[in-house]
């Protein structure tokens, strides 16, 4: 059996892998990665994660997976240059 450290740190990892890179720019007002990551870090420790808690059947994993995992095209939202 896994530890809870063990299984947090799992947890954190696939949250992070996102799938997608924002390449750095130095263009004055520019979001770059570090401050989209530090946003989608304080907003994802401050929320439940029901598919990476403990007792989940995985069939219910495997559905919610189907839903969020879907390719819909280029981001078309900030520039980063």
């Amino acid at each position: 059996m896994h530890n809870f450290q063990d299984l947090n740190e799992k947890a954190w990892r696939d949250l992070w892998t996102t799938g997608f890179y924002i390449s750095p720019s130095r263009a004055t007002g520019a979001l770059n990665g570090y401050t989209i990551n530090a946003t989608m870090y304080y907003v994802l420790s401050q929320v439940r994660a029901p598919l990476h808690e403990v007792g989940v059947p995985q069939r219910e994993v495997d559905e919610a997976n189907k839903v969020l995992n879907f390719a819909d095209g280029c981001y078309g939202g900030h520039h980063t240059l």
